[in-house]
């Protein structure tokens, strides 16, 4: 049996520090903007933070993204509810996700149990047309 508590606990902290890194990137795109920066040292620098979350959370089996982060934030984990958290094997859930705001999109998240902890194998957003799975970018 899965350990919700766990589950839940690593996914918002995800989404937290995700949200923040996307914050630190804008900060820094916003100094090199204004001629206090480099643009490459900035994207040096958030790739490389990026990878470390990357590891950090996600399995090995999960596709990491080019560098790319949004304004506002992609994540969001004050937005971003857990709707659930189904069990779909002894070592994998699948934690469904639902944003607050006006774009009201929808999101799923592959969970892998790997040692000792929950690693996402793999984002997906649910298409508003017709319900679809589409493969997400992390």
């Amino acid at each position: 049996m899965i350990n919700k508590v766990e589950i839940r606990k690593m996914i918002e902290e995800f989404l937290r520090e995700m949200q923040e890194w996307e914050i630190r990137c804008l900060r820094r795109e916003h100094a090199c903007d204004t001629g206090s920066g480099e643009y490459e040292d900035a994207e040096r620098d958030g790739m490389q933070e990026y990878l470390e979350l990357f590891k950090k959370y996600c399995s090995p089996d999960a596709c990491p993204r080019d560098y790319y982060y949004s304004d506002p934030p992609e994540y969001d984990h004050e937005q971003q509810v857990i709707e659930s958290i189904e069990e779909t094997g002894e070592c994998s859930a699948i934690v469904s996700i639902s944003t607050t705001t006006s774009s009201e999109e929808r999101f799923q998240y592959l969970l892998e149990y790997e040692g000792t902890n929950w690693k996402i194998r793999k984002k997906s957003y649910v298409s508003k047309v017709d319900g679809r799975l589409i493969d997400a970018n992390l």
